[in-house]
């Protein structure tokens, strides 16, 4: 989990995919608020098909610049707004 403020909120989650045995995976940042949690809190989820989640703009793991970056996340952020079901 990625948080803002002091670590007084959760913006996004860091999701590993791709890759094989960790070689080769991407992260991608999901905004927080396109994220369900099941009532038991146990399961995040997210309403995407497999292959758009594919295509979302990745994110280094060691990249905090980007997050604070106002055009970075307005790109991440219309990308998971225009394909989240």
């Amino acid at each position: 989990m990625i948080v803002a403020g002091g670590g007084k909120q959760v913006t996004h989650i860091l999701v590993s995919h791709g890759g094989l045995f960790g070689i080769g995976t991407e992260q991608v940042a999901v905004p927080w608020e396109h994220v369900d949690v099941t009532q038991d809190g146990s399961v995040l989820v997210l309403h995407m098909e497999e292959d758009v989640f594919d295509e979302a703009p990745s994110i280094d793991r060691d990249d905090d610049e980007s997050l604070s970056n106002a055009d970075w996340s307005s790109t991440n952020s219309a990308y998971f707004d225009q394909h989240v079901m």
